[in-house]
């Protein structure tokens, strides 16, 4: 017998998929609105903390879209409504904050060496 699916599931699908690959539409969007080097780079800075910040707090809360996104980077399918954590490794939470955090930080150095 199949479950049924929650009614928050087509909402928690839309919300990983932006969390996964929404930074692409949020560079481009960059683009458009910072016409300097500098702007752009300040805020893709602010987007990275702000990426590494809501991974690690949706891990910690317990977000069914952080879970679905790292199912989607396993390449498994996303299952809202059967969440265990437990699937998940830990490194790879930490890790893409990390990088996340790491990559904004490079960027706030050396935009601020270049440009202040």
């Amino acid at each position: 017998m199949k479950r049924r699916k929650s009614n928050d599931y087509g909402k928690v699908i839309t919300l990983a998929y932006l969390y996964r690959y929404g930074w692409i539409a949020l560079a481009g969007l960059t683009v458009a609105l910072f016409r300097t080097y500098a702007g752009f780079c300040l805020a893709i800075c602010g987007f990275s903390f702000a990426a590494s910040a809501h991974t690690l707090i949706g891990y910690r809360l317990g977000w069914k879209h952080i879970y679905c996104a790292m199912q989607n980077a396993y390449h498994q399918e996303m299952t809202p409504d059967d969440i265990r954590w437990t699937q998940i490794r830990k490194c790879d939470i930490y890790g893409s904050a990390l990088i996340y955090a790491a990559i904004g930080a490079v960027l706030l150095y050396f935009t601020v060496q270049k440009y202040m």
